[in-house]
């Protein structure tokens, strides 16, 4: 694939949506425009539905060839194709226009079903992730257009954008596993507690002029409207291992890796990819990841209510390294240990007990 067209939007960076501030964070100023926005003041914007799901753009080049990628880049540089892992979308994309670019959330069609179980599908080897989607296959909820039959929409106004979208719906486009999400015109705020209420996501605003920026988060020309569970303190209870086998596909620039001597089993580190001197011993080499070799922790189990829910996101480097060592363990021990967390709303986990919805790590703090 190395048409223009393609390599045009396959190497544009995905832009990025503002998020909602706290009201005590904003000037007057920024807190009118705030409200002027969720009130659709002189009818200025349109808000889509946000599905919790993994972010995709779905490209047919000039030459009708098809590929899914994904948000970001792994770290060889490349954007993986997720088509092997989705083939039951190969059938609409075929039917579309050459020269189409379309961006859509890959998810479960009903509301309240989470991301986690879309990314770990979209995680596996191509044959394992069709597998698990015997019995329910993912759809797309597509919220933008930067391509149609070769014309270009990227320096088009959303307003445009979105009308295009809805063109396409009315010529018999997007009504399988691919559908429009939905939008709403007023009433803003209500709509996003509707959603919620019924476990979804919640809304994402967008000017009508606002063009496609790619990478950038522009404010106060997006705004997403999504519940926020407050920030709170709970007991750290235990520490998430690292996983030890980096299975991904940068095979030529890995720095890890981990060498077993085949008579003792000793194992040797290095952090470089093995040369001929590294070869020449009796060392079978694999890559390893990145906290395996430091021999850090990739997160935090907390007491939430009884419950225990996993914390990785938003853990830095440092984090890691200091819950590997003697003294942080010591403290989750005496029970000493607390983790700030935030999350986007209490949720059920898969045996029916409390868990948070997407948690993330703000800090940690040793009750002393």
């Amino acid at each position: 694939m190395s048409t223009p067209f393609f390599e045009k939007f396959y190497n544009m960076e995905a832009m990025r949506y503002f998020d909602k501030p706290d009201d005590n964070k904003l000037s007057d100023t920024l807190l009118v425009k705030k409200y002027n926005m969720i009130n659709n003041k002189d009818n200025a914007y349109i808000a889509t539905q946000k599905w919790d799901g993994n972010w995709m753009m779905f490209i047919k080049d000039t030459e009708g060839n098809i590929y899914a990628r994904g948000r970001s880049r792994n770290v060889k540089g490349d954007y993986e194709n997720y088509m092997p892992k989705l083939p039951h979308l190969l059938h609409e994309i075929e039917n579309w226009p050459l020269g189409t670019v379309i961006l859509g959330e890959v998810c479960w069609a009903e509301m309240g079903k989470i991301a986690t179980d879309v990314g770990t599908i979209l995680r596996c080897l191509p044959q394992k992730a069709v597998d698990r989607q015997k019995d329910e296959k993912l759809v797309v909820k597509v919220f933008d257009i930067l391509a149609w039959d070769g014309k270009e929409y990227i320096n088009s106004p959303f307003d445009l954008r979105w009308k295009t979208l809805n063109d396409q719906l009315e010529n018999g486009f997007f009504n399988g596993f691919f559908t429009l999400t939905n939008a709403f015109y007023n009433d803003f705020a209500e709509a996003a507690d509707n959603i919620i209420a019924q476990g979804g996501e919640g809304l994402v605003i967008q000017a009508r002029s606002h063009v496609y920026e790619p990478g950038k988060r522009t404010s106060w020309q997006t705004l997403k409207l999504k519940q926020k569970l407050p920030s709170a303190e709970y007991k750290v209870i235990g520490t998430l291992n690292p996983t030890r086998l980096y299975n991904g596909i940068q095979a030529g620039l890995w720095s890890f890796w981990e060498g077993t001597y085949q008579d003792s089993g000793e194992k040797v580190l290095i952090d470089h990819e093995p040369g001929n001197i590294d070869m020449e011993a009796d060392l079978k080499w694999e890559r390893v990841t990145k906290p395996y070799y430091y021999g850090w922790k990739v997160g935090v189990i907390i007491d939430f209510d009884g419950n225990e829910v996993k914390v990785s996101s938003g853990l830095t480097d440092a984090d890691a390294a200091w819950l590997s060592t003697k003294e942080a363990q010591e403290y989750i021990q005496q029970e000493k240990l607390y983790a700030e967390v935030k999350g986007m709303q209490e949720t059920e986990n898969r045996n029916g007990g409390k868990s948070i919805r997407h948690p993330s790590l703000i800090r940690l703090r040793v009750d002393m």
